[in-house]
């Protein structure tokens, strides 16, 4: 009988063993499950009552590592889906032709806006403004990506969609005596969906085009600043396309290989090929040898002539545009001259753009906030910043439960209003109360009184951020920290100078006369003004004050002391000898 016992013992023993066995050979499948099984196997070793015990938690770890495996399954989609939408789908290829039909759709329009002296954009005579249409491609492009089924400008149906878009953006009447001209923003002919924004502002986040990115900057600063975007402009009433891109540079100004490759110096110019990809700069006077093997960042030549520097790059024998190919890209010619068009006191394309992707609730509102605050006399840049900030980028409880934008308060309890545009009405008289009636005309007079350091309301004294909250919105929403909370219905070109010269100040300006000097962020005071012109359409060249001299009879006119007005340009130095620290340049900002 013993014995019996002792076989009965040694066949479960076997069969343990056995059991292990499967055990051990399940666990191969996948990390989570050898590392669980093998927990288990361990346990098993001890006694009956922990056997007991530990195939309760064995179902439990199972389950809890199936949630796992399936949320990490979820994740890993997550960012495939995301890396997905901030990647451009579109062929590269494409992207060039598509950029080149629309500069060309630019330059048509252009050449009709030339044709006439008396051309009304908005309703508006613009008499100083630079009549030439440049597009903000790239926004274009983003949004085209996401949305167009087919991205081939060999498609009729997507061909179709580009010029109606283009239609949309600038719609014109050449019919006239005086031709009309009526500007829209890509945020006001979009129809906007929560996943579209999503999309969209993740491609803000990284650019446009990062999965294009192979070149080297060409000077030691990353970031590239462009006089000449590639494809169509206009020139003495002529279209022409110009198949390379144009930089700012000063002159002597080291360059390096955006590529690495073999060295061929011909008709003037200083060819990289590398297997399928040529590149080729002109006006660099050249350092390197003929058929010499460079790498990517190499010295290979100075700049001749200032702001001449052209790069032209072919992949497969075929033209491309350089710009997606670089890093960092800014655009000296400002890529969208809607300010001007629209006359605008703030940057109104960043206003809609910001308003759109960001604030929530109030989303779709940008239009509603622009009436508001012109039917109350007020700036709708700190109509929109205090939206913002007081409803948590329109998240808020009180915008979302009681329609109100603007923490408005009655008895200490938050007002409630039927709709969100009678919310937003409520907050266009309260601030006209503020501002233009009782002459709160600055953040900080508003804020006293709107948001008060030590109020009973404020047990953490929040209301001490307040301030410097509102002035940093004012900056996002395309505006400056100084600028007026009063409504601006049009303004002069030295007005817009004035607006923007502020608004680009606020971009952490440095001051530099070293060799960084007009390159973003370092400026002293000549590439600063030449900045801020440029940006306004001027086309004014890299330089000093003596170059600002140079533009007199053409861009600039002498006036004498009684008739400066704000945003009028002074030039101090005798003319001749004013480079460098004997001279000095400036916008006045009061008359």
């Amino acid at each position: 009988m013993q014995l019996k016992k002792r076989e009965v013992r040694d066949k479960i023993k076997q069969i343990e063993e056995v059991r292990n066995r499967i055990f051990l050979r399940k666990i191969s499948k996948s990390r989570v499950e050898r590392t669980v099984n093998f927990f288990f196997f361990q346990g098993r070793r001890s006694n009956k009552k922990r056997e007991w015990k530990k195939s309760s938690t064995q179902s439990f770890l199972l389950k809890f590592a199936a949630v796992l495996t399936l949320s990490l399954i979820v994740m890993i989609m997550g960012i495939f889906s995301m890396v997905s939408s901030m990647v451009t789908q579109a062929d590269e290829l494409e992207l060039t032709k598509v950029w080149t039909y629309l500069t060309e759709l630019d330059a048509d329009k252009t050449l009709i806006l030339k044709k006439h002296s008396g051309t009304k954009i908005n309703h508006e005579r613009t008499e100083h403004v630079a009549k030439t249409i440049k597009s903000d491609i790239d926004s274009i492009l983003s949004y085209l990506d996401i949305q167009a089924d087919e991205f081939q400008l060999a498609n009729q149906a997507f061909k179709s969609k580009l010029n109606l878009l283009h239609d949309q953006l600038w719609e014109l009447d050449p019919d006239t005596k005086n031709s009309q001209l009526r500007t829209r923003y890509l945020s006001q002919i979009i129809e906007w969906s929560e996943e579209l924004k999503q999309r969209l502002h993740l491609k803000m986040e990284v650019g446009p085009y990062p999965h294009l990115v192979e070149l080297h900057s060409p000077f030691k600063e990353e970031n590239i600043q462009i006089n000449q975007r590639y494809g169509y402009y206009v020139k003495d009433q002529v279209k022409a396309c110009f198949n390379g891109i144009k930089l700012q540079a000063k002159e002597n100004e080291e360059v390096f290989s955006p590529l690495a490759g073999k060295v061929i110096i011909a008709d003037g110019a200083i060819h990289v090929e590398s297997h399928d990809r040529k590149l080729r700069l002109t006006n660099v006077s050249p350092l390197v040898n003929n058929t010499s093997e460079i790498k990517a960042g190499d010295l290979i030549g100075n700049v001749i002539k200032e702001n001449e520097l052209t790069i032209e790059y072919s992949k497969k024998a075929n033209m491309v545009n350089p710009s997606f190919y670089f890093p960092q890209v800014e655009y000296v010619e400002k890529p969208d001259e809607m300010l001007d068009f629209q006359n605008q006191s703030f940057d109104e394309g960043r206003f809609r753009q910001t308003i759109a992707l960001h604030c929530h609730a109030f989303s779709d509102k940008a239009d509603k906030i622009i009436t508001e605050a012109k039917k109350n006399g007020l700036s709708p840049v700190i109509f929109a910043a205090i939206m913002i900030h007081e409803s948590a980028w329109g998240t808020s409880q009180g915008i979302i439960e009681n329609n109100n934008p603007a923490g408005l308060m009655s008895e200490n309890e938050l007002v409630s209003y039927p709709s969100l545009d009678e919310g937003i009405e409520a907050t266009g008289r309260t601030l006209k109360n503020l501002i233009v009636e009782r002459q709160l005309t600055t953040v900080e007079r508003l804020g006293s009184v709107y948001c008060p350091v030590g109020a009973d309301n404020d047990p953490t004294g929040l209301n001490h951020y307040w301030v410097p909250a509102i002035k940093q919105l004012l900056v996002q929403l395309g505006g400056s920290t100084d600028m007026s909370l009063f409504w601006n219905s049009g303004s002069s070109f030295a007005q817009q100078l004035l607006v923007k010269a502020k608004s680009l100040h606020q971009t952490n300006v440095q001051y530099s006369q070293g060799s960084n000097r007009g390159t973003w962020p370092y400026h002293d005071c000549s590439s600063f003004v030449i900045w801020v012109m440029n940006e306004l359409g001027s086309n004014i060249p890299f330089g000093n004050t003596e170059t600002l001299y140079g533009l007199e009879g053409t861009v600039l006119k002498a006036i004498t002391r009684n008739e400066i007005r704000a945003g009028d340009l002074f030039i101090w130095g005798e003319k001749g000898g004013s480079a460098g620290d004997y001279g000095h340049t400036g916008f006045f900002f009061r008359q």
